[in-house]
């Protein structure tokens, strides 16, 4: 599920915080696909670099997970 898939992409990248005053956020619709087609490793593997870049290169505020259907 994809929600789930993002809620372990946050848990793997807040210890990354450290002491950043930063809030990591998910966006993800509630009717969001229960199945995705496609490699689910690679996918976690995308947003965990998205993650883990948007945290190195911000200071402040908050970075968010946004997810949306095309």
């Amino acid at each position: 599920m994809l929600s789930t898939l993002c809620d372990e992409c946050i848990q793997l990248v807040r210890h990354l915080l450290g002491n950043k005053p930063l809030e990591l956020l998910i966006d993800c619709p509630v009717d969001a696909p229960a199945q995705l087609l496609g490699a689910p490793d690679h996918l976690k593997q995308v947003l965990l670099n998205l993650l883990t870049n948007a945290i190195k290169y911000t200071d402040q505020g908050c970075v968010t997970l946004r997810v949306r259907r095309q």
